[in-house]
């Protein structure tokens, strides 16, 4: 009886977090003790700590720290695993690099190594990670390498297509350049005057010569 409860209870703490927001989040983080088996609250706190996200970084790395302790405490070593490796997943993608570290050193010998193996690429395993810190670590330089990629890409995009975006916004391109200022949400982007070059010091003069030839008096033929 007590499972089914459990697993119907569970069950609605899935569904009821799908919709990633944060004040559901805040709810289900303050309710989660309904769930009787630990198994399940460690299945549900990854989810919560998912929901709160950037949006309140402080309740989503509670969760899973709580995660993290109730892990240790499952029964069966390779449902202990299973679980820990939850928490890693989530803590990766919310850069919580210690809590990373933490759960690898709570799983068994055998579970440290095959989440090492997995989640690492052949390269990054040829410099010989064997512990749970060099492990955090070789993730979080993957992380930040692929976000400055991602960001040299939009920037690149941007550059690309500078002309257009600029005339897009109503600024002239001959006199303002796009300049890619990296902010803690990603790249934005600033239209700053470019310094009087040569070209613009020509493409200036050209302009005047055409308006002079444009009002300058024509000559009737005879």
């Amino acid at each position: 009886m007590g499972d089914s409860v459990d697993w119907a209870r569970w069950h609605v703490f899935k569904e009821y977090l799908d919709s990633y927001s944060l004040e559901r989040a805040e709810t289900s983080f303050e309710r989660h003790q309904v769930l009787i088996k630990p198994e399940s609250k460690v299945e549900a706190l990854p989810d919560i700590a998912r929901c709160a996200g950037k949006e309140n970084s402080k309740l989503a790395r509670d969760a899973l720290i709580l995660a993290l302790q109730r892990a240790r405490h499952i029964k069966g070593r390779s449902n202990r695993d299973w679980r820990l490796e939850m928490v890693i997943n989530t803590a990766c993608d919310l850069e919580e690099w210690d809590i990373v570290a933490e759960a690898c050193r709570a799983m068994s010998g055998k579970g440290r190594r095959k989440v090492i193996e997995d989640r690492l690429f052949p390269e990054e395993l040829e410099k010989g990670v064997t512990t749970c810190w060099e492990f955090a670590e070789t993730l979080k330089r993957r992380y930040e390498s692929a976000e400055e990629n991602s960001f040299d890409l939009v920037i690149e995009a941007h550059l690309k297509y500078e002309k257009e975006i600029l005339k897009s916004r109503v600024v002239h391109p001959y006199l303002y350049k796009l300049k890619a200022v990296k902010i803690e949400e990603g790249v934005t982007f600033y239209a700053v005057r470019r310094p009087l070059t040569v070209a613009l010091t020509w493409y200036l003069l050209d302009r005047v010569r055409r308006l002079l030839s444009l009002n300058a008096p024509h000559e009737e033929g005879p």
